[in-house]
């Protein structure tokens, strides 16, 4: 594995011990989405690629904590780093990458990362630009989920589904809003609808 310089292993249960039996391992690129990766998986990474490594995605993996983020820190060679969807990680855990040793980064992506805000994310900038010329791209708003609407009506046969109005969709039986946190029941829904879904509100809470 010494001419290796790229390597994805997303989803896969291989974290630091894998890496260590490899100790001439110069990776370039890493792709370890969803893996065991761990405080101690980063340190034999930073030992063996620390010099070489410029693709770090982490997007999904569960243990990383605020221990690791100094560890990350000190990748100097560092372009481009996915810590998206890491549940382990809250927003102050971010701070310490406030001192990293970043001169080539270019975009960090903390997208999902819990209590993470316009604040948080300014404090960020403000500490990398002052010791670089160019700023680095820093992705954090959470994705909005996606929302299904059907309908047992059949006007739902059509290329486009009706709106919800008791006037144009007065055959409507069951409504399904799923994934959908910002929906607010209010009085435009059909009755029918708009009990069922309450009922359901009620239910799941």
């Amino acid at each position: 594995m010494a001419n290796i310089r790229m390597l994805e292993i997303d989803g896969t249960r291989l974290s630091g011990r894998a890496l260590s039996k490899h100790p001439r391992l110069l990776l370039r690129h890493l792709s370890a989405k969803g893996c065991p990766i761990s405080v101690h998986a980063l340190v034999m990474l930073r030992d063996l690629c620390g010099s070489t490594l410029q693709y770090l995605s982490l997007s999904g993996c569960i243990y990383l904590n605020a221990e690791c983020m100094k560890v990350l820190g000190s990748l100097r060679c560092l372009r481009n780093l996915d810590l998206s969807g890491c549940q382990g990680l809250v927003g102050e855990d971010l701070l310490r990458l406030a001192d990293a040793d970043w001169p080539r980064m270019k975009t960090l992506d903390v997208t999902g990362i819990r209590h993470v805000g316009a604040n948080l994310i300014s404090r960020l900038h403000r500490a990398f630009n002052q010791k670089r010329a160019v700023p680095i791209q820093i992705s954090w708003h959470a994705r909005k989920p996606r929302c299904s609407l059907a309908s047992s009506s059949p006007l739902t046969n059509n290329a486009q589904t009706p709106p919800l109005h008791p006037q144009s969709t007065p055959s409507v039986t069951d409504t399904v809003l799923s994934h959908c946190p910002y929906t607010v029941v209010t009085s435009h829904l059909p009755k029918a609808a708009s009990s069922s879904l309450s009922s359901s509100a009620s239910t799941s809470s």
